[in-house]
């Protein structure tokens, strides 16, 4: 548990999962200007230019699946929330459109989407709502 008792996802990482997201999250940022120019790149094919935009966005992948590792309680699945993101990544890559703003607004979105649709974070057993209601009430009195 971290300082303010909220779970850290990091604290399940070895050395090696650490050295790989500093590695990965180490590249700069892009301005603006560079963000419009690779992603017209992109859209044309260019295999360099996103490759550039992913390297220079996997922050947003990292934060976005510590958000999701918080949120869902499941610090251990960090990683793989991590390996969803960047398929969301991909994904925004490839459908967006340098005239409508942002990269890293609309990659957002698309990062999200691919880690709430993930196998990981959904229950093997489907429970219905009036005993998941029930089971959330349970937790909650343990927990208190």
């Amino acid at each position: 548990m971290g300082r303010n008792g909220r779970y850290n996802p990091l604290c399940f990482m070895d050395k090696y999962d650490l050295a790989f997201l500093n590695d990965v999250c180490s590249f700069p940022l892009l301005t603006y200007a560079e963000e419009k120019k690779y992603s017209r790149l992109a859209q044309k094919g260019d295999l360099e230019a996103r490759q550039k935009m992913f390297f220079s966005n996997t922050r947003l992948i990292a934060s976005r699946a510590k958000v999701f590792a918080l949120k869902y309680r499941r610090p251990d699945l960090y990683l793989a929330f991590f390996m969803e993101g960047v398929d969301g990544l991909y994904e925004a890559i490839s459908r967006f459109d340098y005239r409508k703003g942002r990269f890293s607004t609309y990659a957002q979105f698309w990062i999200d989407q691919r880690i709430r649709r993930s196998e990981d974070i959904k229950p093997l057993v489907r429970l219905p709502p009036y005993l998941s209601d029930w089971v959330s009430t349970f937790r909650n009195a343990v927990n208190a």
